[in-house]
């Protein structure tokens, strides 16, 4: 049997190690996900004909595009931020 310092150690390195496997499968599944809105961007501005986005016009969509984008990373970040704590 284990004196109870060495098992409440071990508990609480298991513990850390779920709680940073949960932290790093949620950033994976993020960059993921953002990986995936890029290729739709390049597949919708670079094999879209040129006679359906023309100037000023590609220039908006690309500009709300990038906004979109800098929110969702910026409320993404915000989220990591706040949602992990690491073990002591």
């Amino acid at each position: 049997m284990m004196p109870c310092d060495a098992s409440q150690e071990i508990q609480h390195v298991c513990k850390c190690a779920v709680q940073r496997n949960s932290y790093q499968l949620s950033v994976s599944a993020r960059r993921q996900s953002f990986e995936a809105w890029r290729q739709l961007v390049e597949t919708l501005l670079t094999g879209c004909p040129a006679d359906l986005l023309t100037g000023e016009l590609r220039q908006n969509v690309i500009f709300e595009l990038l906004q979109d984008l800098l929110d969702k990373v910026s409320i993404t970040l915000l989220n990591l931020r706040l949602s992990y704590t690491p073990c002591a």
